[in-house]
């Protein structure tokens, strides 16, 4: 049976998806028809050639002639031919060959499409197998693409995962960062609101501030005021001496024309006196009193008797002549009052007690102070006066100066009793227990009118006297002693504060108010050897006053 005409139809071959695969140039798809029109062009023109060659040479002819061709004689044919194996063989051969010529035309082109047929089958295997091998080979590439493709794949992803654990420590960094914000913001918040309260803080300190500095100014004013009438009072008190010493004068006239006698009878003396010894005698029984609680006190028993001789001097003083020695039996009173003061001082600074009772420690003191300049205004208006002002207010103060003091030697102490050991190993503040500045002002306050009476005394024993003993070496180191506890406690508060918070001044002014000072205790020292000296005089009151102007300027600093 002839074979049916070649045709593309009869092989199909799976379709691929390629169009995945970008190619640079052509598609397999393309490629393959490509290939497939070439190879069906090549099969046409064999056919044309088969046909071309069969019309040319009849199927006879053609047949014995490739027979001819192809077949050769068999090696048992080829004897001698002497062997009568020879003629079969010829004979063989020539009915073989009669056999052919007489076979049918039809019978021959039947074998010739046999072959033809074997040929095409063997050329589709042959380009069977060829496209077969072209798409393994094809498949190997698509391969080795995929194995690539798979590679790459890994590796984008391995870089994929990098690349989320970048991300995912970066969120963790930032989750981390905006806690951090947050927590900023919020201490931001919480700084702002200190600020706030810190502002106005500091603007209730500064209002307070303005209102203690304007308090500071009228107390610098009215120490300035009273400073003026201090000189005041003494250029009154001089044109009442110079008078009084006119007067005197007169009346010593008077006793040598009339041989009068200048001395006042008892009877006039009686009532003053009769006063004075009853203050004096209520004075001692309550300082008797106190004596027996001098024992382990603070207050040792010769400050009370220095300060009960002092008392019995003023009120001695009262009932001279000269009304005007009361200024200088007073000076004996503050002396003695700042001795005790000071004992007292050297007792809070050694022991440790408590706010309370420092406190209530302060009050009497200030008290005290308070009584004492209650006294010298009484002792002044009575020198100034000459004797004319009221008895009784200058008794009085001299009453509740008293009552002053044995309250301050009673609370110390109570106080010193009630300490137990460990408070009793305090050795003393140091620079925590410096004052402050408002401290100090109120400290220098305090002493400013010991200052004063002082330098009064001073310059009162300056004119009235024309020998000087221990009792003007007294007053002079009464003066000093007050202003080197000013400049030494005015040094301690400096050195616990910084540069910043003090005017540049007072160090000068400290430094001035120490050479003064020292200049001072050297004049006193030299009125003594030459108690003539007019120089010598005016130079001591010229220290007295920068002492006084220097005290002035450290308060106005402050």
């Amino acid at each position: 049976m002839p074979l049916e005409p070649y045709s593309p139809n009869q092989y199909q071959y799976p379709e691929r998806n390629i169009d995945r695969y970008q190619s640079q140039e052509k598609s397999p798809q393309e490629k393959y028809s490509r290939d497939r029109d070439r190879e069906r062009n090549e099969r046409d023109r064999d056919r044309d050639r088969e046909r071309t060659r069969e019309r040319d040479y009849p199927p006879r002819e053609r047949e014995f002639s490739q027979r001819k061709e192809s077949s050769a004689t068999p090696p048992d044919f080829q004897k001698s031919s002497n062997s009568p194996a020879v003629n079969v063989s010829s004979l063989d051969n020539l009915m073989a060959d009669i056999g052919s010529m007489l076979t049918s035309p039809r019978s021959q082109n039947s074998t010739l499409n046999k072959e033809a047929s074997s040929n095409e089958i063997s050329q589709l295997k042959k380009d069977h197998e060829d496209e077969i091998n072209k798409l393994q080979k094809e498949i190997d590439e698509l391969k080795t693409e995929v194995q690539d493709l798979k590679a790459s794949l890994e590796e984008k992803t391995n870089a994929l995962e990098v690349s989320e654990e970048k991300i995912k420590k970066m969120q963790n960094d930032y989750d981390a960062k905006e806690k951090e914000c947050k927590d900023l913001l919020e201490e931001k918040e919480k700084l702002a609101k200190d600020l706030d309260d810190l502002e106005n803080e500091h603007q209730n300190l500064q209002e307070d501030y303005e209102s203690r500095e304007q308090m500071a100014k009228d107390i610098r004013q009215e120490v300035a005021n009273l400073l003026d009438e201090v000189k005041e009072l003494q250029q009154k008190n001089d044109d009442l001496v110079a008078e009084k010493e006119k007067m005197e004068e007169t009346i010593q006239k008077l006793k040598e024309d009339d041989n009068y006698s200048g001395h006042s009878s008892p009877k006039d003396k009686s009532p003053k006196s009769k006063e004075s010894n009853t203050v004096r005698d209520e004075i001692r029984k309550i300082l008797d009193d106190i004596r027996p609680e001098l024992r382990n006190a603070v207050i040792h028993e010769d400050r009370v008797d220095t300060y009960e001789e002092a008392i019995n001097n003023l009120l001695d003083a009262k009932e001279s002549e000269k009304p005007t020695n009361v200024l200088v039996a007073m000076k004996a009173i503050v002396i003695s009052c700042k001795t005790i003061t000071e004992d007292i001082e050297n007792f809070e600074n050694t022991t440790n007690i408590r706010t309370d009772e420092r406190d209530q420690l302060d009050n009497l003191k200030n008290y005290l102070s308070e009584v004492l300049t209650n006294l010298m205004s009484s002792a002044k208006s009575y020198a100034t006066s000459q004797g004319k002002s009221p008895v009784p207010e200058l008794e009085d103060s001299l009453l509740s100066l008293t009552d002053s003091v044995v309250d301050l030697i009673r609370y110390t102490k109570d106080i010193k009793g009630s300490i137990s050991p460990g408070r009793d190993n305090y050795k003393g503040r140091g620079h925590s227990g410096a004052k402050t500045v408002p401290e100090l002002k109120d400290y220098i306050k305090d002493n400013t009118d010991k200052i004063v009476v002082s330098i009064q005394s001073l310059l009162y024993n300056l004119r009235e006297s024309n020998s000087f003993d221990d009792e003007f070496l007294d007053i002079v180191n009464g003066i000093t002693s007050i202003v080197d506890n000013i400049i030494n406690e005015s040094h301690d508060t400096l050195d616990s504060l910084s540069a910043s918070d003090y005017k540049p001044d007072i160090e000068n002014i400290l430094l001035d108010l120490t050479n003064s000072n020292s200049k001072l205790d050297e004049l006193g020292q030299k009125m003594i050897s030459s108690p003539q000296s007019k120089s010598t005089k005016q130079q001591i009151a010229s220290a007295s006053y920068d002492i006084a102007n220097f005290v002035k300027n450290l308060i106005n600093n402050l």
